[in-house]
This record gives structure tokens, sequence and C-alpha cells, in this order.
């Protein structure tokens, strides 16, 4: 009897002991799909390879996290990445079906490499095609990346109507329209701590991080490739419009025809501040270092610096004409620009 009672004890106390091990799990230990995610403090889809990522347009609303850099040698690269169209973008825009990706990626601070998409004749081409409402891709590297597309391509994002954060992108974007090294079209969106450092091609609306611009924000953030295009062609973004651009900068050439800017080929109507440009730009019509036209509402301070005939490096403010100024050192403007740096 004694043996029986003393066993019941025990096995109330294991029980317990297990109950309270299960209740107290830490949150920062998250149990998804029978193994633990740390650091992360939801449920979240692990991604290991490239069939891992292709099935995340299986559930457009779900919860991700990359657990290992991809490349060429990654499970799954040949069947999905080598081929002749390339990766297909994870999200599309359909005006009849929700095909966008609304849920949440985190890069986990881990790198894909050897991206190429080849799709000239189609839109929202990018590692994500399109991310939309509550979506949100974070802490995520593309390394040379080759991708081509028609209109709204990035190298990340084809179409970035939710959060883009702490994010980069290195390696060649080609398209027609809203072309951009990080991000194809930015509308109501915001890029923020991202860069890109890609060479960027078009013929609208081209931009080394984003193509266009509309009602969105870019922030802290930067772009170093070279931008060649016809229209609306600008170092950071091809076209702001309504949009705000705050802390932000671009350094590479900037090449095209009418509407040519180191930040953007075209402000209208949109907030820049506390950001600058330091590239060489060449175009035809309205050809600026900072904006090839800016229509100056809403604007604040812009920062630019470039190589005078003296020789030295000058930073100017004018609201009037944004030339640099040969005669004398605005030392004022100077010690404001160091302070951004």
């Amino acid at each position: 009897m004694k043996k029986i009672i003393v066993f019941v004890i025990t096995l109330s106390l294991l029980l317990s002991l297990m109950l309270t091990a299960v209740e107290v799990k830490s949150t920062d230990e998250v149990e998804s799909f029978g193994e633990t995610v740390k650091g992360i403090n939801f449920e979240s889809r692990r991604i290991y390879d490239w069939h891992d990522l292709d099935a995340v347009r299986d559930d457009l609303d779900g919860d991700y996290v990359l657990m290992n850099d991809l490349d060429e040698d990654t499970e799954g690269y040949d069947e999905l990445v080598d081929t002749e169209d390339g990766w297909e973008p994870i999200g599309d825009y359909a005006y009849y079906r929700d095909v966008e990706f609304v849920g949440t990626f985190d890069g986990n601070e881990h790198i894909i490499r050897d991206l190429y998409i080849d799709r000239s004749d189609e839109g929202h081409v990018g590692l994500f095609g399109r991310i939309d409402d509550e979506g949100e891709i974070t802490n995520i590297g593309v390394i040379d990346a080759d991708v081509t597309g028609d209109r709204n391509v990035g190298a990340l994002v084809g179409s970035n109507h939710a959060t883009v954060e702490n994010s980069y992108a290195t390696g060649d974007v080609t398209g027609n329209r809203y072309v951009g090294g990080l991000v194809g079209y930015n509308s109501d969106g915001t890029i923020f701590d991202s860069y890109a450092t890609g060479d960027v091609s078009g013929e609208e609306y081209v931009g080394g991080i984003s193509g266009i611009n509309r009602h969105g924000t870019v922030s802290d953030s930067y772009a170093t490739g070279d931008v060649n295009g016809n229209k609306n062609v600008g170092g950071l973004v091809g076209y702001n419009s309504d949009g705000t651009i705050f802390g932000s900068y671009a350094t590479g050439d900037v090449s095209g025809e009418e509407y040519v800017g180191g930040i953007s080929g075209m402000n209208r109507r949109g907030m820049v501040s506390d950001s600058y440009a330091a590239a060489d730009v060449n175009g035809g019509k309205k050809c600026r270092w900072t904006f090839g036209k800016d229509y100056r509402q809403r604007r604040e301070l812009i920062l630019q610096y470039r190589r005078c005939s003296d020789k030295r490096w000058k930073s100017y403010y004018d609201r009037r004409s944004f030339r640099c100024p040969v005669s004398r050192l605005d030392r004022r403007q100077e010690s404001r620009y160091r302070r951004l740096q």
C-alpha cells in the first residue's frame, strides 16, 4: 500500500514539473513545426533552402524566417533559379485575386546570393514581386543579383506598398519603367535603414534605390551604384511624388536625357531633408545636381556638395538655383554637412 502511495505521489510530482516547464518557456525560444527558433517572438516558418523559399508563395500571409544563407550551391537552385526565366517572384498583382505578399519575412541577417531573374516582358519583378498591406521584409541582403524585368523592377521587391527595413542589394537591375536597385515602385511604402550598390538601367522612372517614391518614405538609406535612363532619372529616386526623403544620399553617377538629378529626377510636392547627392550628373533637358525638376513645395533643407572650380569641397543651399558657388566657402552649410557624416 505504501509503495502505491509513493508511486502516485512521484508520478504527480513529475507531471507537475513537466507542465510547469511548458508554461514558463521563454518567448525568446518559440517552437515552430517541432523545432525552436531562437530570438523570434512569434511562430515563423523556417527557410533552409530554395524549395522552402519557393513555398512562401503558397501562404502569402504567413510569417517566415531565413535560417541560413542561400546561394547557387543550396538545394533547389538548379530547379528554381538556374532556368531560362530564372526565379519566379513571390507575390504579384491581380485585380480580382489577393496574390500580394502580406506576411512577414525576416532574413535574420542572412544573405541570398546569385539571384537570377530574366523576365523582360513581366511586371512586379524581384525576389518578391509585390508586398502589400501589413507586409514586412527585414534584415535581408540580396547579393550579386542579376534581375531583368519590364516594369516595377527591383532586386529585392518589385512593388512595395508596405515596409522594407534593414535590407540591401548588390548587383545589376534592368527594366523599362519604375526600376530601382532595391525596390522598383515604392507607393505608400517605407524603405528604412537600407541601401543598394548595384548599377540600375531603364527608360523612365529609374533610381538607385527606388524608381519612384509615391506617397512613400525613404529614410536613412543610400545608393552608390550608377544609374542610367531616359526620363525621370535620379541617383536615389527617379521620381519623388508627394513622398518623403530623409537622412539619405546617393553617390553613383547619373545619366539621362530629361529630368535627371543626383537625388531625384523630379521632385513633385515631395519633402526632402538632411539628404545629399555626390555624383557626376549628365543629361539634356532639366539636368541638376540635386533635382532635375523641383516644384519646391514642402521642401526643407537640401545639402549638396560637388567639386567646384577652386578644387575644394563645398556645400551649398540655395532655394533658387542649387548651383555650386565658386567664390567662397559657405562655412555654415559646410558645418551642417559635416554633422551629417
